[in-house]
């Protein structure tokens, strides 16, 4: 188990599993912005290079954790994709 930690940090991780899930909280981050202007939550007039590096930060740790929640959900994705097991889609039509 110990020594499957290091993949975590590893290219294959960055670009399988980090890289799309950055990309996706980033843009959504960017449309909410798009959608709700005076949301605080969106609210991107960083007043110092303390707030940027903070929020910057948090978004890295969020993408990082995400990716490894779909690092562990990988295998029961792709096969329920595939038809495997009782959850097919196919079988709803």
């Amino acid at each position: 188990m110990f020594g499957e930690l290091p993949k975590l940090f590893g290219r294959n991780f960055a670009v399988g599993f980090f890289l799309p899930v950055l990309l996706f909280f980033t843009i959504n981050l960017i449309l909410i912005g798009d959608f709700f202007p005076n949301s605080q939550f969106t609210n991107l007039s960083l007043t110092s290079q303390i707030d940027f590096l903070v929020g910057t930060t948090i978004l890295t740790l969020i993408s990082w954790l995400f990716g490894v929640l779909l690092l562990a959900i990988n295998r029961d994705l792709i096969r329920l994709l595939e038809g495997y097991g009782s959850f097919n889609p196919a079988r709803m039509f």
